[in-house]
């Protein structure tokens, strides 16, 4: 399988992800993280990271491995969490309980364009409240980022309506792996 070259990360990703970071820490802490980080951390403070603005994943990588560094491994799934939660709300929140939480993440691979360029969604029915999804043709991508992006598919297949939503695990999704493939289950 052919991997991108040049996966990247819309500016918004970061600009949510600082933003959750300060919800679930403080913005010390967001500062001790963006120190640890010598590329991001200078275009942050240089106002020089923009929103609109398409970064190489590796930056992001810079910055999630810090957030883990500094919070622990668990910090990227509830950046995850936070950053999906917070997106859907201000975005679009009434149509999810318009459809079945089989039938909202078939728009995965929309929601993914909008915040990662150069990658792609692959979503089946497992059966019974049971999703598997594929998310591949990645470089870049950190164990930390293929987290945080798992939680948040879970975070929002849950947001319409699904009851304790997890995932776990199937295969890749360890750092500089190209894929991760994991399931979706729910109550």
């Amino acid at each position: 399988m052919a991997v991108s070259e040049s996966t990247q990360v819309k500016g918004y990703g970061f600009v949510s992800g600082m933003a959750a970071l300060e919800l679930l820490s403080n913005r010390h802490t967001l500062d001790q993280i963006l120190d640890a980080c010598p590329t991001v951390g200078p275009m942050v403070r240089n106002n020089q990271l923009y929103a609109h603005a398409w970064y190489p994943m590796e930056l992001y990588a810079e910055f999630s491995d810090a957030m883990r560094v500094s919070l622990g491994p668990q910090i990227t799934a509830l950046v995850g969490r936070a950053t999906t939660i917070a997106d859907v709300n201000s975005i679009f929140r009434f149509v999810l309980h318009l459809f079945a939480p089989e039938s909202i993440i078939t728009f995965a691979g929309r929601l993914v364009g909008a915040y990662v360029r150069g990658a792609s969604v692959e979503v089946e029915r497992g059966g019974p409240r049971t999703l598997n999804l594929r998310f591949f043709n990645v470089s870049g991508v950190t164990q930390g980022i293929f987290e945080e992006f798992m939680a948040a598919a879970a975070t929002f297949v849950e947001l319409g309506g699904a009851k304790n939503c997890r995932f776990t695990l199937v295969e890749g999704g360890q750092s500089l792996d190209s894929f991760v493939r994991f399931q979706l289950h729910w109550d």
